[in-house]
C-alpha cells in the first residue's frame, strides 16, 4: 500500500522565495513545491496548435465580418447595441466610483465591459434558431467599435493613475 499523498505546505520563513540584488542567486525556489514538466510530445503538439490560433482567429473574423443587414433587421440590431453600450456605460460608472479595488483592476474591468461580442455568439444563435445574420452583424459592429473604444478608454483611464 502506498503512503498517502500530502498536499504541499506553505513555505516557511527559511524556505521563502527571495529575489533581489542582495540575494546570492536571482531567485531561490522553495523545495516543497513540485515542478511539473510535460513530455516534449505534448508541448510540441500544443505549440504547433497554438501557433495556428492567431491565423484561425483572424480568418474567422474575416469570414464573419458582415456589415450589411436588411432594414427590418437593422432596428433590432441597433436596439441591441444601444442596450449593450448603455449597460456597459452604467456598469463602468459604478465600477469606477464604487469598486474598492486598485486602479488597474478597475481599468481592466471597464475594458472587458467594452470588449466585442464573443465570436461564437452567431453559432449559439443558430443553435436556438435565431437570426444568424443579425448576430453576425452585431458581432462585426462591436469589433469595429472596440477597435476604437478600448484603446481610447485605456488612454483616458490611465491618465488618472
Amino acid at each position: 500500500m502506498n503512503p498517502p499523498i500530502q498536499a504541499p505546505t506553505t513555505p516557511t520563513e527559511s524556505e521563502a522565495v527571495t529575489c533581489g540584488p542582495s540575494s546570492p542567486r536571482r531567485c531561490r525556489r522553495s523545495s516543497s513545491w513540485p515542478i511539473i514538466q510535460l513530455p516534449s510530445v505534448i508541448t510540441g503538439f500544443t505549440s504547433l496548435v497554438g501557433a495556428a490560433n492567431p491565423f484561425l482567429a483572424m480568418f474567422m473574423i474575416g469570414v464573419g465580418l458582415e456589415v450589411g443587414l436588411p432594414k427590418h433587421r437593422l432596428s433590432t440590431a441597433v436596439r441591441g447595441l444601444i442596450t449593450r453600450y448603455l449597460f456597459s456605460i452604467t456598469i463602468s460608472t459604478l465600477v469606477w466610483f464604487f469598486l474598492p479595488y486598485a486602479h488597474q483592476v478597475k481599468v481592466v474591468v471597464i475594458l472587458v465591459l467594452f470588449a466585442p461580442i464573443a465570436a461564437m455568439v452567431p453559432g449559439f444563435t443558430s443553435e436556438v434558431d435565431g437570426h444568424v445574420g443579425t448576430a453576425t452583424f452585431m458581432n462585426s459592429v462591436t469589433i469595429l467599435i472596440a477597435i476604437v473604444a478600448m484603446p481610447t478608454l485605456y488612454l483616458v483611464l490611465s491618465a488618472y493613475m
